[in-house]
């Protein structure tokens, strides 16, 4: 990806910047003394890829000092050949607008989908315009940074953390969701467990059956015992 073109309407101190229209060659320096804009500039370029942060005119750092809207826009080409068109203001809150060919989509504030792949935290410290920022690379970017490496090692032993982590999240997905959408195990379990509970009453109840009538059987079969007590004695008085 490169930058073709390049329009500042307004953004910090920097105000109606345009680069020539014939496009920018393959390298450009940027040269100017301190607080000359060069910070101001880099943070701007980062913004057309990754929106406005903070996302409000109240709280953003490069608001106009005249109290304008920050405004830009430039064009980009990619990789492949891809022309991009990126206009880009921040408003109550950002506001963003690209043009793919003859297709319009707005973005509100979102990064450009070239640019998805790269978290912002990386991009703005692989690109840092200042050494001491460059070995700042810490935290969550050298984390990243770290992930991409160890899943371009080719081992087979090794798998990126990222990868791991997705892998554990589908499992968990798969077990249980809050919204209790997609075929669940968990759903699954509950939907076994609440028939066995209704197997296990129909068992309690035919158990309290079966001893209810054991009862009575022995109850039975001890009159009957009985009466047959009774019929053998009888018949010894009758013989005598």
């Amino acid at each position: 990806m490169r930058f073709e073109n390049i329009q500042i309407a307004r953004y910090g101190r920097l105000t109606d910047i345009r680069t020539p229209q014939e496009g920018l060659p393959p390298i450009v320096i940027v040269l100017g003394p301190n607080e000359g804009g060069k910070s101001t500039f880099f943070s701007f370029l980062t913004t057309l890829l990754y929106g406005f942060s903070p996302a409000t005119r109240d709280s953003h750092p490069y608001s106009p000092w005249s109290g304008e809207d920050a405004e830009g826009r430039a064009q980009l080409r990619l990789d492949d050949g891809t022309v991009i068109d990126i206009h880009r203001r921040l408003l109550s809150n950002g506001w963003a607008r690209m043009v793919v060919a003859d297709r319009t989509e707005d973005l509100r504030n979102q990064p450009l989908p070239a640019v998805e792949h790269v978290p912002r935290p990386v991009f703005n410290q692989v690109y840092a315009l200042t050494l001491a920022e460059l070995a700042g690379l810490a935290g969550e970017s050298w984390d990243l940074i770290q992930d991409r490496l160890v899943g371009a090692m080719g081992s087979s032993d090794l798998v990126a953390a990222r990868s791991v982590a997705s892998w554990f999240e589908k499992q968990a997905g798969s077990l249980w969701r809050p919204t209790r959408r997609g075929n669940q195990t968990a759903r699954t379990l509950a939907a076994e467990l609440s028939e066995l509970k209704d197997r296990r009453r129909e068992a309690v109840e035919l158990d309290r059956t079966l001893r209810s009538k054991a009862r009575e059987l022995e109850a039975t079969e001890q009159k009957l015992r009985k009466l047959r007590e009774e019929r053998e004695h009888s018949k010894v008085l009758e013989y005598r």
